[in-house]
């Protein structure tokens, strides 16, 4: 949020462009697209790319999506193709947001 000073400049008169870079766990994904959704209004208008940053992925992030049973084995089989170095980057970011997306559903389910 401090990074989205503005500079005294009012919010809703400001054009922001943010630009997410390196690397994120999916905790910390999912923590900056809340912040990115709750802030994103006050502005008149706001921008957020996010196709730079990639996801650093561990086993506890599949274990919150599930430890066993259809979920897990969705879960894994994106981690895979998200990782597979030998697939087009296409598709591995394809698969990376799908997981991203799974891990968003499950954290927002269990809330």
């Amino acid at each position: 949020r401090r990074a989205l000073s503005t500079g005294g400049a009012r919010r809703e008169d400001t054009l922001l462009r943010l630009r997410a870079t390196g690397w994120a766990t999916l905790d910390q994904r999912l923590e900056l697209s809340a912040a990115v959704s709750a802030l994103a209004p006050d502005f008149c208008h706001f921008d957020y790319d996010e196709t730079e940053l990639a996801t650093e992925y561990n086993v506890e992030d599949l274990d919150a999506i599930d430890v066993g049973g259809a979920l897990r084995l969705a879960a894994r089989a994106l981690l895979d193709e998200a990782s597979d170095k030998s697939l087009a980057d296409d598709q591995r970011r394809v698969a990376e947001a799908a997981l991203v997306r799974l891990y968003t559903i499950v954290k927002e389910d269990a809330s």
